[in-house]
């Protein structure tokens, strides 16, 4: 296979002599010459906002906070890469693949925060916050007030959404497409990606990109055919299909006010949402891998069971602003209702975040009835499906879980003889679940939701405003990655706010897993020296 050869691109006889001659370069060595790689890349995907500056040249003053960490992180980069350029390079181990993939993340949200610190408007703290929002596509800003979004302007704003089109794909299936040896797979496969579409993974992330460069430049086109300004096109493209959220406006999508703008948000959120093999299938007609999938049925499913409510409760709430507000009677009609509604409800469970509603019935989520305030928890912790750019525990685990919950009441109730077949639809056909993958799943939701009630104690005892179902959805929120508590941190906001949200938005966007499995590592290394030291001093005595 392509994506599993060592240095493909040196294939020489001569080459190939004195690379087999060279010793494997590994450790960290190897480490730092891969972080090296990203550094270059993450350094030219920082310059690309500078495009903007072409179009708006009166913004020109702001190039070197962008110039300055671009250039530098080349430069580093290509001094780290200089480690492994044209030499053998040894397998990671498991552990050091996890440690790899982390460091990625943060190099480029430290690299990412660099531009907003050197604006002035952020601090450190803050800006970190900004560029983990981005990158993780959680998308809940500081700057989310109608006059600082203007402070901003043109290459910012375009900035913003140019990292979430970079998190929402995946930082390592930038580097991936690029690099095609063995260790650029394992860093592929760790992300959470399941979308291997050919062979050759190179190939497969390519396609990806193809992919999504097509939705955007569709979604461009119908933004602009609904009257949408070609910028405000470009950026709300980007922002729907990645499930990021960043909206140019305070108010969202409701700054435009318009029906067929919503629904190509809606469209284009859903295609974000959707697995990308069930694209690459759809591309190749393979329509049954789209109508015979379980997430599909996992989908509307939860679209019988959370949708009412969502509506019934945005009906309560406009009824109530209808009848407060002068010239909002309109909102009564229960159309309104169902229009907003429904896009809640598709914003929700794609992770996105996006809102619809206009400012004088802004939907305070404090402001629902108890049963829409749990349908919408319940839509972000779910999320979208397995290999796209949604977050939340992923809807395939839901089925697997319910899946092993329905074969275990069954084996309960049947003869202990009877054999059952276990089968789940995925991709147009029945395909046997292992055990491993059940008991996975539920280790995972397990984990996921120990992390959410962890996370909500450690944000009310960072601030005695947050009350435990305040801190429980907005940590959640942030943690799936769905951006709905907008407004949840503002300029004001506590400094141990910042960092735990940080922390919770990149483990939520990694999965919890690679987290654990690093703890473990590094419990058993200090274990083992512990012990290996206690030993030594015993023998000196």
């Amino acid at each position: 296979m392509g994506d599993t050869n060592i240095n493909t691109n040196v294939n020489t006889p001569s080459n190939s002599a004195r690379l087999v001659a060279l010793p494997s370069v590994r450790g960290w060595r190897l480490f730092l010459g891969y972080i090296g790689a990203f550094l270059i890349f993450v350094g030219f995907l920082i310059l690309v906002p500078l495009i903007i500056i072409a179009f708006h040249p009166e913004e020109a003053d702001v190039y070197p906070w962008f110039l300055i960490p671009g250039a530098s992180s080349i430069v580093l980069g290509v001094g780290l890469y200089a480690l492994i350029f044209k030499r053998r390079r040894a397998r990671l181990q498991k552990w050091e693949s996890y440690l790899l993939l982390l460091s990625v993340w943060i190099v480029a949200i430290i690299v990412g925060a660099i531009p907003y610190r050197l604006s002035g408007y952020l601090n450190f703290s803050q800006s970190v916050f900004e560029s983990a929002s981005g990158f993780t596509t959680t998308a809940i800003s500081v700057i989310d007030t109608e006059d600082s979004l203007a402070l901003c302007g043109y290459v910012f704003q375009f900035f913003r959404c140019w990292m979430l089109f970079v998190g929402g794909i995946g930082l390592t299936l930038i580097i991936t497409s690029a690099i095609s040896d063995a260790n650029g797979l394992s860093l592929y496969n760790l992300e959470g990606h399941n979308d291997r579409l050919l062979p050759n993974v190179v190939k497969s992330a390519r396609i990806i990109f193809l992919i999504y460069f097509v939705y955007i430049i569709i979604g461009v086109c119908a933004y602009v055919a609904c009257g949408m300004p070609v910028f405000d096109a470009v950026c709300n493209s980007i922002s729907s299909l990645s499930t990021g959220g960043y909206s140019l406006h305070a108010s969202g999508i409701a700054y435009y006010n318009s029906i067929g703008i919503e629904i190509i948000t809606c469209i284009l959120m859903l295609l974000g949402a959707t697995n990308f093999m069930i694209h690459f299938a759809i591309m190749r007609a393979k329509f049954k891998h789209f109508f015979y999938h379980c997430e599909l049925y996992c989908a509307l499913i939860m679209a019988i069971l959370f949708l009412p409510p969502i509506i019934i409760g945005c009906n309560y709430v406009l009824q109530d602003v209808a009848s407060k507000y002068p010239g909002s009677a309109y909102l009564s009609n229960p159309a309104y209702s169902i229009r907003y509604g429904v896009f809640m409800f598709i914003s929700t469970v794609t992770s996105t975040g996006f809102t619809n509603t206009p400012p004088e019935a802004y939907l305070q989520f404090e402001s629902l009835p108890s049963f829409a305030y749990i349908a919408i928890f319940l839509c972000m912790v779910i999320g979208g499906q397995a290999g796209s750019t949604a977050g939340g525990v992923k809807q395939i685990r839901v089925v697997q879980i319910f899946k092993q919950a329905y074969w275990y009441i069954r084996g309960s109730i049947d003869n202990s003889h009877i054999i059952h077949s276990r089968t789940i639809i995925r991709y147009g056909k029945k395909e046997a679940i292992s055990d491993d993958e059940l008991h996975n799943a539920a280790s995972f939701i397990l984990i996921y939701i120990a992390i959410v009630l962890l996370g909500a104690f450690a944000l009310t005892c960072c601030s005695v405003d947050y009350t435990f179902d305040v801190a429980l959805f907005q940590f959640t929120s942030f943690f799936t990655n769905s951006g709905v508590a907008a407004g949840a941190v503002t300029l004001t906001t506590p400094l141990g706010v910042y960092w735990i949200t940080i922390i919770g938005m990149v483990i939520g966007r990694l999965e919890p897993i690679i987290f654990m499995l690093l703890l473990a590592r590094g419990l058993k290394s200090a274990s083992e020296k512990a012990k290996k030291n206690f030993i030594i001093s015993k023998l000196r005595k």
